[in-house]
């Protein structure tokens, strides 16, 4: 029969092979990890001309935004699918193309940390550098910002190893014969520690370079995704051939681990 269409993303899009050819999976994916792996290295050296060279604190911003959005993020979610979920362990597990909201915000975090931090004369100015006029108490901020954001990742982190092979990047409507219901540790009084996480990452990155209107922007976003993904995947988790009374126990006795929904 005829070949599967692409995925949304697929790097053998961008290869130019005709419509309906795809490259191999393991092409694609070292493909999609030596770019990943050339832009880490790109911010590392960004944010080192800053902090050995004395180049301007933009390189410093550029620098540690980009490791969080991408090395950390994208990389972290396609090495756990492999060591812990093989079914999940596809190019997609990279989680480059999330949705057409996910695309658009980040383009529009990145307008707002340009306009900031490179636009002479916009008119925007920065905050960061209002309240941290010094270039030891900037740095200080964008270094303890990134902390704690990487501290929200490692939340999601932690819940996707813990969740192991039970864990998915979508909604599964049916159950597959080693699936099983995860209520200890972290699950044990949140029934999504892996959205909790990512949605305090999602914010506090914005923070960390500065980028106050999408700080909110984000917030909302991904609040509004999470509300709509949970109401679906606990749905699906409810109907008897799932999880069932089991899973209706469970959440009555717990809570969702995001603000506002409970």
């Amino acid at each position: 029969g005829a070949p599967p269409p692409p995925p949304p993303f697929s790097t053998g899009r961008v290869m130019f092979l005709r419509r309906g050819q795809r490259l191999p999976p393991y092409v694609e994916i070292a493909l999609v990890a030596f770019a990943m792996g050339l832009v880490a290295c790109l911010a590392l050296i960004a944010a080192g001309l800053h902090l050995l060279a004395n180049w301007g604190l933009p390189w410093l911003v550029v620098g540690v935004y980009v490791l969080l959005t991408v090395p950390l993020f994208h990389m972290s979610e396609f090495l756990v699918a492999c060591l812990y979920r093989p079914h999940d362990a596809s190019p997609n597990a990279f989680v480059l193309y999330h949705s057409h909201a996910y695309v658009a915000s980040m383009t529009v975090a990145w307008i707002e940390l340009t306009l900031h931090w490179f636009v002479g004369g916009s008119g925007l100015g920065n905050v960061i550098t209002a309240l941290f006029p010094s270039n030891t108490s900037s740095c200080i901020w964008i270094v303890v910002t990134a902390m704690v954001a990487a501290g929200f990742y490692g939340l999601r982190l932690a819940a996707m190893v813990q969740c192991a092979e039970h864990f998915s990047h979508q909604v599964e409507y049916r159950r597959r014969p080693e699936h099983q219901l995860v209520k200890t540790g972290l699950y044990r009084t949140m029934r999504h520690p892996a959205y909790a996480g990512w949605l305090g990452y999602a914010v506090v990155t914005q923070l960390v370079v500065g980028n106050w209107f999408c700080a909110l922007l984000f917030a909302v976003v991904t609040w509004k995704f999470f509300n709509g993904r949970i109401a679906d995947e606990e749905g699906a988790l409810l109907r008897e051939e799932f999880f069932g009374s089991e899973y209706r126990a469970y959440r009555s006795a717990t809570w969702s681990g995001l603000p506002f929904i409970v």
